[in-house]
């Protein structure tokens, strides 16, 4: 939870969070806690754009070593999990459309399991990939406005900064603001 908070808030502790995350595990064992130290490990790495390769294949052996021992019992972790796998190491070496899918998942799993927070952040990650990936500016439109709706309704006030965002600069490529 402090590495989460602090890659929001203060982004240069996160990667010695991570770091203590991985001593922690490689001292103590793995459990299902380590797998997100791992991914916030491979995060760090891809925000210095040191080593994108070794941050990839770290995080993609975390996200496998989730899926075949806890996956059945941690659904609480998946939407952090692909919130910062798919948010911000994936997409250096994996398919744009891939990753929108999955940051989707991850709000679809969020909002499922109460987790709104982590599911408006994955939202955000969604539009933004899927924008990126070229997906259709009206499917876009719309999926942003359902994202600033559930807003209101989840009253996260937060998140409700950025899809206005979203939604005009969308609304500005499709006829310059006119229609919508």
């Amino acid at each position: 939870l402090i590495s989460s908070i602090a890659t929001a808030i203060l982004h240069q502790m996160q990667p010695f969070l991570a770091c203590r995350m991985v001593q922690f595990t490689m001292k103590n064992g793995l459990c299902k806690y380590s797998i997100t130290g791992f991914v916030y490990y491979a995060n760090a790495l891809c925000v210095g754009k040191s080593d994108i390769e070794d941050a990839s294949r770290i995080g993609k052996a975390a996200m496998s070593c989730w899926r075949k021992r806890y996956y059945s019992y941690s659904a609480e972790l998946l939407p952090r999990l692909y919130g910062f796998y798919y948010g911000f190491v994936a997409f250096n070496t994996e398919s744009m459309q891939s990753c929108a899918d999955m940051l989707r998942q991850g709000f679809d799993v969020g909002m499922s399991i109460g987790e709104t927070g982590i599911a408006f952040v994955n939202a955000c990650r969604h539009i933004f990939t899927a924008f990126v990936a070229g997906e259709r500016l009206p499917t876009l439109l719309d999926r942003a406005d359902y994202y600033l709706e559930l807003t209101d309704v989840h009253a996260h006030d937060f998140a409700k900064i950025f899809y206005p965002i979203f939604r005009g600069m969308i609304s500005e490529l499709l006829d310059k603001g006119e229609s919508t």
